[in-house]
């Protein structure tokens, strides 16, 4: 039982500052290659895809922030950024610029 509590705690604290710089950095190469295959340019369309793209990381770890990223959630980030494609919506979005 005690092990369990303590992967429970551990697992329930918040990512170092360390983490989230390099969850930071992550995120923006993804959007960097991402900008660069579709050649985008255009600093409103780049706007949308970041914003995509962070709200991507919000919902695969089930936060309102990213300062609410706990270890946990680290897998399904991962998996969301490896995956991470623009939304319809914002690819729409996109068309007006």
């Amino acid at each position: 039982m005690a092990k369990q509590e303590t992967k429970d705690v551990q697992d329930n604290t918040p990512i170092s500052s360390k983490d989230y710089q390099v969850l930071s950095r992550k995120i923006g190469q993804k959007l960097d290659r991402y900008l660069s295959q579709h050649q985008i340019y255009n600093k409103n369309q780049v706007a949308l895809l970041r914003w995509d793209l962070n709200n991507a990381i919000l919902k695969a770890a089930g936060v309102p922030a990213r300062t609410l990223i706990k270890q946990k959630h680290f897998t399904a980030i991962a998996e969301a950024l490896v995956n991470w494609e623009p939304s319809e919506s914002t690819l729409e979005k996109m068309k007006a610029y």
